[in-house]
């Protein structure tokens, strides 16, 4: 596929997707949904690949969803009240699970922010498994300031990353927070002095990850994401299940009694 709104790059084990729209700030248009879904679909064909970073062109991070983009595709489909509200929510639901193909996708997702984080923006960190950031870096749900609720996954996943009063503070007032009031909310896990020392910081957690046993990795993202939507003791026994068929005895020996000795060192 031929993208226009994003570039795929890689390097070793680690994928890039990188917003390319800079002179409209990265904002979101509805062909900017289809090329997301088909970048992470083709990272994930990747065996060669263990960790995405995505990050962007130009200023910011991304300002959001397009919303002259999105009026005027609205605009072009009116008909009657009933029609537009089965083609918003479906316009909606489709900007959705091209969003949630990151949280789906077996691959473990940094996102690496600068500049503007905004609206569909921060949906769409949300779902990345960690998120840094760059000193500049400003955050907000400013969906509520244009009287619409937040539908792209702020409501639902910031909740387990910073806690649903820290959301209601942002959702509500529609306020913009910096890099470091996003740090100690929990909302993101670095931060670094510029864009270019953000990506240098993520290309680093990456190749932490990549050292460790990949399967375990993803198996352990899929263990997080399994607990999001059931019970400890269900979530224990998934894990439980999924380390017996999973478990490699001569591997986990062999690294076992590797670090054994760093330590005794």
């Amino acid at each position: 596929m031929d993208y226009k709104l994003i570039k795929l790059d890689y390097k070793g084990a680690i994928g890039y997707i990188t917003f390319n729209r800079p002179e409209k700030l990265n904002a979101f248009t509805q062909e900017f949904f289809s090329e997301l879904a088909k970048a992470v679909e083709e990272m994930d064909k990747n065996d060669n690949i263990g960790v995405v970073i995505i990050k962007a062109e130009g200023d910011s991070f991304s300002a959001g969803l397009d919303f002259h983009d999105f009026l005027q595709n609205i605009e072009q489909h009116r008909n009657d009240k009933k029609s537009d509200e089965d083609f918003l929510k479906n316009n909606v639901m489709f900007m959705q699970n091209s969003i949630s193909r990151i949280e789906q996708s077996k691959k473990i997702y940094i996102a690496a922010i600068h500049g503007y984080c905004v609206g569909g923006g921060l949906d769409l960190a949300s779902t990345c498994d960690i998120r840094v950031a760059s000193e500049n870096a400003v955050f907000s749900i400013m969906e509520t300031k244009l009287g619409v609720v937040a539908d792209l996954g702020s409501l639902q996943r910031l909740p387990k990353i910073i806690g649903e009063g820290s959301v209601k503070l942002l959702a509500y007032t529609s306020m913009k927070i910096d890099a470091k009031t996003a740090l100690s909310m929990g909302l993101v896990s670095r931060i670094y002095k510029n864009k270019e020392e953000t990506i240098k910081g993520a290309e680093n957690i990456a190749e932490k990850i990549i050292f460790n046993p990949i399967k375990a990795v993803f198996a352990t993202k899929e263990a997080l994401n399994y607990g999001n939507s059931h019970s400890v003791e269900e979530s224990l026994e998934f894990a439980a299940r999924y380390n017996a068929e999973l478990f490699d005895f001569d591997e986990v020996k062999g690294r076992f009694l590797k670090n054994i000795k760093k330590v005794e060192k």
